[in-house]
């Protein structure tokens, strides 16, 4: 969990304050209710906002709640928050990772990809910075090779 957020569920709400916000999650994890062409998805993500009218959205501790729509139809989904492992703002284009919530095939993923970078990191002398990124300047906002991640830097482009 970032410094700046106590809780996902504070999180979620200081995205949404700003406006329309991505979530990001595992639909396969238990609890997560969703509809069923959606329900085995390990990198669904669902547009949120206040000003959906008819949302009817409950956020708590332990669970989102919202009523959204899919294909014109309403459908009541219920998310634990387990199973949200990142948030993007369409707003300010910042995002958000939990780590302890991304699924398995993930990480196993971005671990092989990073895996050069690390062996890098041990050979080469460099400012840590650069070695962190395999030399290069940071990607802004660019998408990794893992399509369903960016590297965000908060700055909306």
């Amino acid at each position: 969990m970032t410094a700046a957020y106590r809780s996902k569920k504070e999180a979620l709400t200081a995205f949404l304050d700003k406006g329309m916000t991505m979530v990001h999650l595992d639909a396969r994890r238990n609890g997560v209710i969703v509809p069923a062409q959606f329900s085995n998805q390990q990198e669904l993500r669902l547009n949120l906002s206040y000003r959906f009218s008819g949302t009817e959205m409950s956020i708590d501790d332990s669970y989102l709640e919202a009523t959204l729509t899919f294909t014109g139809v309403p459908f009541r989904c219920r998310i634990p928050m387990m199973a949200i492992y990142a948030l993007t703002s369409h707003v300010t284009g910042a995002g958000l990772v939990f780590p302890e919530s991304l699924p398995e095939e993930i990480l196993s993923e971005l671990e092989h990809e990073f895996q050069p970078v690390q062996r890098m990191d041990e050979t080469m002398s460099m400012p840590k910075s650069a070695r962190a990124w395999g030399g290069q300047r940071r990607p802004q906002g660019r998408p990794t090779r893992a399509p369903f991640l960016r590297v965000i830097d908060g700055q909306k482009r």
